[in-house]
């Protein structure tokens, strides 16, 4: 059974009865039909609890601004009583995780339906030909394949390993004229992020190391960027010592540095980031994100994330002086643009800058006085992303729950069909080839690859084995409606459930977000949600606002002053899904990874009496005290508050899960997951404060469960079906699943 794929409930199943329902649903509060408030019938967990941690009084005081923090104390792991107060929290959600019957099914299910995925993953096109990765029973493994001749096997993790190196892989990256391939990996966790060189002619795996990589922003993170003539390389690295400093700061003061190959790491030269030109002013919290370099093109684009102010700046210079020292650098945005690509002189962008929803520009780099120009006007859906090709640029539209492809040429848009419905995504593309690469998914079908041919308007299938065994997906039923959400607004909500399902109110029912940073949910598949659908049970994913896929000003309407509206329309999806019938308070799981955990956590807050299980999954409790441990600090802070001003400090507090725990509460079941090596936070101790808040506060029965291990910032339904097994067993008997009460 392959176990190391990596699947998060950002991105989850896939589509084949795509039914664009749009419908409005009034749901607020009091309105939940008076048959449908009966919680189910759930059995208690026998396994007796822990002591409990008991508060120590502590007031911190930020710019004027009281904070109690009573389990402050705990912050402390290697205190003797934290550490025994952690090992019986270990034990007990072992036990009680065991409780729920059902797990060796769920367990067969999952490597079943991990089993049936395509094998193929990822295709990264090179001259004549492409490299891709299968996940077979023996892990990922990198092939290659020229056109009319048989895929040759490249290296596996092993490579690395046997070298003494990093061997998860993270990303790959191949040099424009194919010949080799930056591998970027990092340890078990999320450290010791290491980038190796492959020669692809050779099999040899190249000297050049490079122990340090910086992860940057989410778009970015793991890539280098290749030089044109592939000598050598760009990369993030992590400033000296940061990783022997306080976790806080161990993003900040990065640079891109230039690596020569075959010279030592000690020879690279920083050309962009942190004070390595006095033209670019950059903070230590702000990142040298992303590089981006083209053949045929004599320039270099950087982008710099200013993440306290929440911008992003675009960078240009003269390809040749960076590389000789003497880079002139022109910033050619200030905020607003982002996705840069390189064709010649020009440099392409995205931009919601007077189009809500997007448009596609351009800029001549060697004019030094010219202007952005619209190359393609804002549409009625969301512009997602695009690549340059010899043929013309391709970019992709998502609207009403699905992507679509179209491409522009001097004789005008034309669109692109997809044999595919769901998510679109591109490969790497060269500007100067054309046939681009068209990775596709829906909510219940894995991921497929096109190609489209120039001159045509229909992708065809790659020609490559997709691997894994044909599953039969119609047996779901995918909806896109629309709930109000308490102000009025209507949000957008993406369903999936078994085909006929009964909607009477009785089914369990999975409700996940995110709304934050602008991101987009699009359709994606995950082995974990298929499972949990063909348990009759639904799965709902929330736009809800602070995410992106509804414009710029989606993303606006829940940010620092109205954050708390990310939550607020949480619950209120969650009302609307009761009073449609396709669930009952009570029956509600609600989930949230990351920085979507505060949903989950709020909840418990807001309206903890419509969930049956609540499940923070690898996210930041307390948004005060991460702002002093978390890695990622700066970036939460802007976009939720901040802990330089009161009235920062206030909004902080209001979207805090930590701080906003009642005296007294009556819980649904609670997990809080944890990863131990995270390197988006700053370690358990918040975790475990907020474990302890809660049980403390819970006036009820059900369990609340800290659920750690050793990995990093991986989620429940991500690379471990062990996890995701024991995770859905949970949430479905505390939403009363008759096969997964204990005993049965």
């Amino acid at each position: 059974m392959t176990t190391s794929r990596r699947y998060f409930l950002s991105s989850l199943m896939g589509g084949v009865a795509l039914g664009a329902m749009w419908r409005p649903a009034r749901a607020a509060a009091g309105q939940i039909p008076l048959t449908m408030q009966i919680r189910p019938v759930v059995v208690p967990s026998a396994v007796a609890r822990p002591g409990l941690a008991s508060p120590r009084p502590f007031v911190q005081t930020l710019h004027g601004v009281e904070i109690s923090d009573p389990w402050r104390w705990m912050e402390a792991p290697n205190d003797p009583e934290v550490a025994a107060w952690t090992e019986g929290q270990t034990a007990y959600a072992a036990r009680v995780l065991a409780e729920p019957s059902g797990q060796d099914r769920l367990l067969a299910a999952l490597a079943e339906e991990f089993d049936s995925v395509p094998t193929l993953e990822d295709i990264i096109p090179i001259p004549r030909g492409v490299v891709f990765d299968r996940w077979l029973p023996s892990g990922q493994t990198f092939h290659l394949a020229r056109p009319g001749q048989a895929e040759v096997v490249l290296f596996d993790r092993t490579l690395l390993r046997d070298a003494g190196r990093s061997d998860r892989i993270r990303a790959v990256t191949p040099s424009w004229d194919g010949r080799y391939l930056a591998v970027t990996a990092t340890g078990d966790d999320d450290g010791a992020v290491q980038a190796s060189v492959f020669e692809i002619a050779t099999g040899r795996l190249l000297a050049d190391l490079i122990p340090d990589v910086l992860t940057t922003t989410s778009g970015a993170r793991y890539r280098v960027a290749w030089l044109p003539d592939s000598s050598g390389f760009i990369y993030p690295r992590l400033a000296e010592g940061a990783l022997s400093g306080p976790a806080v700061d161990r993003l900040g003061r990065g640079r891109q540095y230039l690596h020569r190959l075959g010279t030592p790491q000690a020879d690279d030269v920083p050309v962009f980031g942190h004070a390595v030109d006095g033209q670019i002013d950059l903070d230590p919290d702000d990142l040298p994100a992303a590089i981006v370099t083209a053949p045929g093109s004599d320039w270099i684009v950087a982008t710099a994330s200013r993440v306290r102010q929440n911008m992003s700046e675009l960078w240009a210079a003269r390809l040749n002086d960076v590389a000789a020292g003497r880079a002139q650098w022109r910033r050619l945005a200030a905020d607003g643009f982002r996705q840069p690509r390189l064709r010649g002189d020009r440099v392409h962008a995205l931009t919601d800058l007077g189009a809500d929803r997007g448009r596609i520009v351009s800029l001549d780099l060697s004019a030094p006085d010219s202007a952005w120009q619209t190359e393609i006007a804002e549409r009625p859906g969301l512009l997602r992303s695009f690549v340059i090709a010899s043929d013309g640029l391709y970019f992709t539209e998502y609207r009403e729950g699905a992507v679509t492809l179209a491409r522009s040429t001097g004789a005008g848009i034309e669109q692109i069909d997809v044999p595919r419905t769901g998510d679109l995504q591109f490969a790497p593309q060269d500007p100067t080839r054309d046939t681009p690469w068209i990775k596709a998914q829906s909510w219940t079908d894995p991921v497929g690859w096109f190609q489209v041919p120039p001159d045509q308007t229909t992708a065809i299938a790659s020609e490559i084995d997709p691997g894994g065994r044909r599953v039969d997906r119609s047996v779901f039923e995918i909806r896109h409606i629309l709930i109000q959400a308490e102000d009025g607004v209507a949000v957008p909500v993406s369903l999936v459930h078994r085909t006929g399902l009964v909607l009477d109110g009785t089914a369990p029912l999975l409700l996940e977000a995110y709304g934050g940073y602008g991101n987009v949910r699009t359709p994606s598949y995950n082995p974990s949600l298929a499972v949990w659908a063909r348990q009759g049970a639904v799965y709902a994913y929330a736009h809800v606002r602070g995410g992106g896929e509804l414009g710029g000003s989606w993303r606006r309407a829940a940010l620092r002053e109205t954050k708390i509206r990310t939550s607020l329309d949480a619950v209120a999806v969650a009302r609307g899904l009761v009073q449609l019938g396709y669930t009952a308070p009570g029956r509600i799981s609600a989930l949230g990874t990351s920085s979507g955990a505060q949903m989950p956590g709020m909840f418990l807050a807001l309206a903890p009496e419509l969930l049956g299980a609540a499940v923070f999954d690898i996210g930041q409790p307390d948004e005060i005290r991460g702002a002093a441990l978390d890695p990622t600090a700066a970036r939460n802070l802007a976009e939720m508050g901040d802990v330089d001003t009161a009235e920062g400090v206030s909004l902080l507090m209001q979207v805090s899960p930590y701080h906003r725990v009642p005296e007294r509460v009556e819980l649904p079941g609670v997990i809080v997951h944890s990863g131990a090596n995270d390197y988006n936070f700053g370690g358990l101790a918040t975790d475990a404060k907020y474990v302890a808040r809660l049980q403390a506060a819970n006036s009820g029965d059900r369990p609340v469960v800290w659920m750690t291990g050793d990995g990093g910032h991986d989620s429940v339904f991500g690379m471990d079906p062990e996890v995701a097994s024991r995770a859905m067993a949970f949430m479905l008997w505390q939403t009363g699943h008759p096969d997964f009460q204990p005993g049965r």
